[in-house]
């Protein structure tokens, strides 16, 4: 159970094992993901009033998160929490990841569309309106292809076309694969994104350009500046005294293991965001310069051994071919914010085992045959992360993210809002709104107000397992109860029209 090392158990966690999994059985093998039953409710709910009313109010105030920080009034961190969740407030881990926190994700998700949002429309008050007026385009960058990989193919009916046509030509490298499929492959295909064959794709190179797309990411910013300046005939400080080039990105990680970025950028004055460009500067312009700089955006490495033992590499690294680049207006802003903002809380891969860091070769090795090709590649990172020339890249630390430092949302300063202010704006109107009924608060709002108070950590975690699973349960049929009420809503929009 989730306690400190000097907490005592109660004799009521005897109860509430024998309702978890009946006498004998671990708590350990139980499924963490099940539906309470009418046993452990009952012992839930036979807790105190104020004890269960505590519970909940804590489930409430950190929106679910699967292991929340407990912050108490003078805490030591040696006691715990006892019995009950009063006089502690909770902290969410902030996990993006639903693998982690499906809670503390899906608030992450809400902020990052937030984010993007109110840097393309503005809402009057944190960011001004004017910003929908501003010229903004909505930009893809990809990975170079490093060699064939399976690949769903939809033809235009809508139904699924074959992989790769062509008579089967085994690979002389290893005939565990071949140059072609000819396979129709559903959406769902684990071989979707992974190499037609192994021995001619370049792994190693998958690997170095997601350590190195950030850099290639900032470089083409600073490319499309340059080509823009060059079209108005100005200088850098020139351009900057009479328009500014802002950005927002989110990387998404490909079937393939590449990293490839969806982001924004918006053309606001001198000054900021309430500003405009004192200079005429059309949508084209901003286009035209961005596509030349993705074709000219180009950056040398030199890997070499401080020791001299292995031979040094060097290499150029590029941004792939399929750039796109659309004009953002009124009728596509919220659209393109969504699809932007969905990619803030996907992992590297759909399977278990990436949300956390890797400690060894072996948990890669164990990782599901379901994510072979993903497997694969955190292998070859964390062998590369042993190499003395990658020492820079730190791929061992990075091997869950195949190699990508994993900063998936960033944003230039002046976009909008951050993730800092968002929380505080929430935290704020919580004490707000809830703390003129103190029944609502399992703190005083006296507390919160008084500066003299020092806060420290109670205990992490919930109080026991039986809470941890009701946590999940109820995160679940709030989930439920949310897709039931959307899908009446679609329903009643999509009646509206056929009777307009």
């Amino acid at each position: 159970m989730y306690r400190t090392s000097k907490q005592k158990s109660s004799s009521g966690d005897k109860l509430i094992t024998s309702a978890l999994g009946g006498l004998g059985t671990a708590l350990s093998s139980l499924d963490p993901d099940s539906p309470l039953t009418p046993e452990q409710e009952a012992v839930l709910f036979s807790r105190s009033g104020k004890s269960l009313l505590s519970f909940i109010r804590a489930i409430d105030t950190c929106h679910y998160c699967r292991r929340p920080i407990f912050i108490a009034p003078g805490a030591t961190g040696e006691g715990g929490f006892g019995e009950s969740y009063q006089m502690l407030y909770p902290l969410k881990c902030g996990s993006r990841l639903p693998e982690v926190c499906p809670g503390c994700a899906a608030l992450y998700g809400i902020d990052a569309k937030r984010l993007i949002s109110l840097g393309l429309e503005g809402d009057g008050e944190t960011v001004p309106l004017s910003v929908s007026q501003h010229h903004r385009v909505f930009f893809t960058i990809t990975e170079p292809g490093l060699g064939p990989v399976h690949h769903y193919v939809e033809r235009k009916k809508g139904t699924p076309g074959i992989c790769h046509p062509g008579k089967k030509v085994p690979c002389p490298d290893d005939d565990r694969f071949s140059h072609s499929c000819g396979k129709i492959h559903k959406k769902d295909d684990p071989l979707l994104g992974s190499p037609l064959c192994l021995a001619h794709y370049d792994t190693v190179g998958q690997i170095l350009h997601n350590a190195i797309m950030p850099d290639l990411y900032d470089r083409w910013k600073r490319d499309t500046i340059r080509e823009l300046e060059k079209m108005l005939d100005l200088n850098r400080d020139e351009l900057q005294e009479h328009a500014n080039l802002v950005f927002v990105k989110v990387a998404e990680t490909q079937a393939r293991g590449a990293i490839h970025f969806h982001g924004f950028a918006r053309l606001d004055g001198p000054t900021g965001q309430a500003s405009d460009p004192t200079i005429p500067i059309t949508d084209q312009q901003i286009v035209k310069a961005m596509t030349k700089a993705a074709k000219k955006t180009v950056i040398h490495k030199k890997f070499e051994d401080p020791e001299g033992l292995y031979p040094t590499l060097e290499r150029d690294f590029r941004l792939g071919e399929q750039f796109d680049v659309i004009v953002i207006n009124a009728a596509n802003a919220k659209f393109f914010a969504k699809y932007a903002a969905k990619y803030v809380t996907k992992g590297v891969s759909e399977a278990k085992g990436f949300a956390h860091e890797f400690r060894s070769l072996d948990q890669i090795d164990a990782l599901p045959n379901s994510a072979w090709w993903f497997r694969q590649l955190a292998h070859v990172c964390w062998i590369m992360g042993e190499d003395p020339r990658f020492k820079s890249l730190n791929l061992k630390k990075r091997a869950n993210a195949l190699g990508f430092p994993n900063r998936v949302l960033s944003a230039s300063r002046g976009w909008s809002v951050s993730f800092t202010q968002l929380k505080q704006l929430r935290k704020a109107w919580a004490i707000e709104h809830q703390g003129d009924h103190p029944q609502q608060l399992n703190v005083p709002r006296e507390l919160f107000e008084d500066d003299s108070v020092t806060w420290s950590v109670a205990a992490t975690g919930w109080h026991s397992p039986l809470d941890e699973l009701a946590v999940r349960s109820w995160w679940r049929q709030t989930e439920e109860d949310r897709e039931i009420q959307l899908a009446a809503r679609r329903e009643q929009l999509q009646y509206e029209r056929m009777v307009a």
